[in-house]
């Protein structure tokens, strides 16, 4: 599946409350996350152990969730964190691999 070049992540987090030396620093840290996703999916992509699939798409799908785990009040589900994060993984592994 083709994949173009999406939007940089950084470009969907608010950072605007940050002090602009921190917004840079964590601009980087997007920047070297989001280098670091794609590489893995698409080395996994290249050796045939992750799916075809828009490398773009499921970044930000990743970022966004991640995201939501991040900014969530927990407590008003009931659920720990721990379980989220494995459920979340266990989501984007099955989604995703071949």
């Amino acid at each position: 599946m083709g994949d173009s070049e999406a939007p940089s992540l950084t470009s969907h987090v608010g950072l605007g409350r940050l002090a602009q030396s921190t917004q840079a620093k964590m601009r980087e840290r997007f920047a070297a996350l989001e280098k670091a996703y794609r590489d893995i999916l698409q080395e996994g992509i290249d050796d045939g152990s992750i799916r075809n699939v828009s490398v773009s798409d499921v970044v930000a799908a990743l970022a966004g969730a991640l995201n939501w785990v991040a900014n969530a009040e927990l407590s008003e589900y009931a659920i720990s964190l721990d379980r989220v994060a494995m459920e979340l993984a266990d989501l984007v592994i099955s989604g995703i691999e071949v």
